[in-house]
């Protein structure tokens, strides 16, 4: 299939005519060829399309490279999604096909989405904890390690405050004014929700005795001059609002995005399919003209015999494993990144991530079985990733020293063409190695004239000439003061050398 450019601008269309669609990036595919006015099956063959489109996962390893190496001085968490995963979709699903997708083509969580959900996590637990008057220990419950390290609700908001940050907003005591929807007044303060009991329901009976023993006044207070202290700002005794010293904070702890890990055929709870795979999915409306009537004319009930409009949209395919990175901004302590990352790991597993979570999306599994099962995978896959990049070198090494060695033959013969018989004799000789030379020496009696001849010439040479083996001569004459074999070498280059050379220049050194 070739891509129709009706509703792609100028320069796109010129660059991209006639093109077919696996060689377009598929972040360009959903970003710039767009058609809201798509519906039913053109939208469907759309979207089917575009899941062919062009993606690269270099990145990802360069990215997985980080994070191993620990350059990015953070705490990591593994989540594999247990569902379907929908991101990015306020912006309308034709939208970048309402999901994050980045240069590349892959899918990742943004880091506002990271973020948000740890930061729920954390005021949920803290939430029940105020609620039910005692903090979550039961080994089944989800936010016992969220709330784990802390002594007091206290103690727990003000590490929320140092993690996620505050603003004067977040110290209020205002509420909401009942509407039609609401008829129970809703704290502004999501800290003041956190630390209060859920109100009591008109119409329902008042418990006999306060369900918990904390309020939202008395953590404030107590939380306000513990995060004072850790700023060094002096709270007056008499001071009954120590929240106001406080400025506002942005946060020691940055929440990175949740980026793809590539571990391809990792079975765990949900077996992880080709990294960044997208899938088809549909909603479908059965009551269109109820829902969108907006006058008297609409009808008063929705009935089964309006057409269902189904609509189709894309999403992440499940068992994808996400890297999860958050980095200590400045001075945050190390029991920050670690409470930050337990509060994520409960969000992803309580609350989920992405649109639709109330129907099933965007549910992660994040437990340590399956961050050692990835580690591990990590690890092997990196050793046989240097085994192989190791075996390549070699030959590659291996190529280089054969082309070497085949120039040099290639050199020598042209060398060696124009030299004469005594001349080639020396210079072989001088290629020889020290110890293949003193194996020739060994060897002296038994070698060809020609070759004895050369090896006397090179014992005559003065040390610093060019091809001299004078050391070893040398050598051989203080073994043969002993007898036996140096003794016969000795004898045997001497008279030699008489033989080639007349007169007194026939001596040995």
């Amino acid at each position: 299939m070739h891509l129709t450019l009706a509703c792609v601008p100028n320069d796109t269309r010129v660059a991209l005519t006639g093109q077919p669609v696996p060689s377009i990036s598929r972040s360009l595919y959903f970003d710039r060829f767009t058609d809201p006015t798509l519906e039913k099956e053109y939208r469907r063959n759309y979207f089917a399309e575009g899941f062919k489109a062009h993606t690269s996962a270099f990145h990802l390893k360069a990215w997985q490279s980080l994070i191993d190496s620990g350059a990015l001085k953070g705490e990591i968490l593994y989540a594999q999604l247990q569902s379907r995963l929908m991101v990015n979709m306020a912006g309308g699903v034709m939208e970048n096909a309402g999901l994050c997708l980045d240069r590349f083509g892959m899918p990742y969580i943004p880091g506002s989405a990271v973020k948000g959900c740890a930061r729920r996590a954390a005021l949920a637990a803290l939430h029940e904890w105020c609620e039910t008057g005692s903090k979550p220990s039961e080994p089944d419950n989800l936010f016992t390690p969220a709330c784990a390290p802390f002594a007091d609700p206290a103690q727990m908001l003000a590490a929320i405050a140092r993690v996620f940050g505050w603003g004067e907003q977040d110290w209020s005591s205002a509420k909401t004014q009942p509407s039609k929807s609401i008829e129970v007044p809703r704290w502004k303060s999501d800290f003041a929700w956190a630390c209060t009991p859920t109100p009591i329901e008109p119409g329902q009976p008042a418990p006999a005795a306060p369900l918990s023993p904390y309020s939202w006044e008395i953590i404030r207070r107590e939380t306000a001059q513990i995060l004072a202290l850790d700023l060094g700002i002096m709270v007056p005794e008499s001071d009954t609002a120590p929240w106001k010293l406080l400025p506002n904070f942005a946060g020691s702890v940055s929440f990175l995005q949740g980026m793809l890990v590539e571990v391809a055929g990792l079975a765990h709870t949900t077996t992880t399919p080709t990294t960044g795979a997208l899938e088809l999915d549909v909603l479908t409306c059965h009551h269109r003209i109820y829902y969108s009537a907006k006058d008297s004319s609409a009808p008063r009930y929705a009935t089964d015999d309006e057409e269902p409009n189904p609509v189709f949209f894309p999403s992440i395919a499940a068992g994808h494993v996400f890297a999860l990175v958050t980095v200590g901004l400045g001075n945050c302590p190390a029991q920050g990144l670690s409470s930050a990352q337990s509060w994520l790991a409960a969000g992803l597993s309580v609350f989920g991530v992405g649109a639709k979570t109330a129907a099933g999306y965007g549910w992660f599994e994040c437990s340590p079985q399956l961050s050692e099962l990835v580690s591990e995978t990590l690890r092997r896959r990196t050793l046989a990733e240097d085994q192989r990049k190791a075996a390549e070198e070699e030959i590659k090494a291996a190529r280089q020293r054969e082309e070497m060695r085949r120039q040099k033959l290639a050199a020598d013969q042209k060398k060696l063409a124009g030299m004469t018989p005594d001349q080639r004799d020396d210079y072989q000789l001088s290629e020889l190695t020290q110890d293949q030379f003193r194996t020739a020496l060994d060897c002296f009696q038994k070698k060809a004239s020609n070759e004895q001849q050369a090896i006397v010439r090179a014992l005559r040479l003065p040390k610093d000439s060019e091809g001299s083996r004078r050391a070893f001569w040398d050598l051989l004459k203080t073994k043969a003061q002993r007898g036996g074999k140096p003794a016969q070498v000795e004898q045997a280059v001497r008279a030699l050398s008489k033989q080639m050379f007349s007169g007194p220049e026939g001596r040995m050194p």
